[in-house]
């Protein structure tokens, strides 16, 4: 269960284009998507405000891209058991826990349901903090909030995909190497460690590695020198800069999520597709190329009778 001690994070019909990693439903592993596409959330003490608006900003922007599918309610009870499922979000594990970074199993955890206490997930921001590099709340950190919530939900971090080695160039072939080149305070992570690359029972790969997805972070990002990265995309790829879902966030949440909702949805985005924040090579190749034709706009999501989406 390595995968689910780190931040950060399976579709059920293959389509053409980008898409993303998700959790594998598996009786030897306990973790799927939720059982219902209305999240409950309940939260501890310690935050600020710049943090709950970063986390409800991420939790609305989540909502409006899944066609108002998936929603975020918060519990009205805020301490102690009570009707399972929810997850506890904290704002630090007791001590002698690892703060370093924000953390969440990926995906809804079964053993809540026997216990009745929840689950628990880990996120704050930098302010006021010595974990500032491990940091997924507060302002200017919505797409990171994103992703922890992404990872919440059941999708995995695209940088932690089986078949990351054919797009993603690292800066050192072995675990110690690699871990010389991440920031100090997150070092005990091993993030980029061969050990933490998605494998079965742990989930699976559909689709090509996606650079937009939410869940994918810059070079930089957690690289304790940014001229040194930890790693390089391939043929000048560039990683998705907006805090929004791209099309095939979009579809992978909808492969688990979609069965509890209508077909078409509603709000800014009721098709994955509507108003693709990618659309018009937002980011782009560094040789200027629009090379983004996956995620242009025009394919409308349909669900089968199981709630599995039917694309062409």
């Amino acid at each position: 269960m390595r995968l689910a001690t780190l931040l950060l994070l399976v579709l059920a019909a293959v389509h053409h284009g980008r898409c993303a990693a998700l959790v594998k439903t598996s009786t030897n592993y306990p973790y799927s998507a939720w059982p219902s596409n209305i999240i409950k959330y309940r939260i501890g003490p310690g935050f600020v405000n710049d943090e709950l608006q970063a986390l409800k900003n991420a939790m609305q922007q989540i909502t409006e891209d899944s066609g108002r599918c998936i929603q975020f309610v918060q519990d009205t009870a805020t301490t102690g058991p009570g009707s399972a499922p929810f997850v506890q979000i904290n704002h630090a594990f007791p001590p002698p826990g690892n703060n370093a970074a924000c953390w969440t199993y990926p995906g809804f955890h079964r053993g809540q349901l026997s216990s009745n206490i929840g689950q628990l997930a880990i996120a704050f921001g930098a302010t006021g903090t010595t974990n500032a590099d491990g940091a997924c709340l507060g302002a200017g950190r919505e797409r990171d909030a994103m992703a922890f919530l992404v990872n919440l939900l059941g999708q995995h971090n695209e940088w932690q995909r089986s078949d990351r080695e054919s797009v993603m160039t690292f800066g050192a072939t072995d675990d110690a190497g690699r871990n010389n080149l991440v920031k100090t305070s997150l070092a005990s992570k091993m993030f980029f460690g061969k050990g933490n690359q998605l494998s079965d029972p742990y989930g699976t790969n559909q689709g090509t590695f996606d650079p937009l997805s939410i869940t994918m972070i810059s070079s930089e990002r957690y690289s304790r020198d940014a001229s040194n990265p930890v790693f390089r995309l391939a043929n000048s790829q560039q990683v998705g800069q907006k805090a929004a879902l791209s099309v095939a966030d979009c579809q992978a949440l909808m492969s688990m999520y979609g069965r509890y909702c209508p077909p078409t949805g509603s709000g800014s985005r009721p098709t994955c597709t509507t108003a693709d924040p990618y659309a018009a090579g937002a980011v782009l190749p560094n040789n200027g190329a629009n090379t983004n034709t996956a995620n242009q706009p025009g394919l409308p999501l349909q669900l089968d009778a199981n709630g599995n989406p039917v694309l062409r």
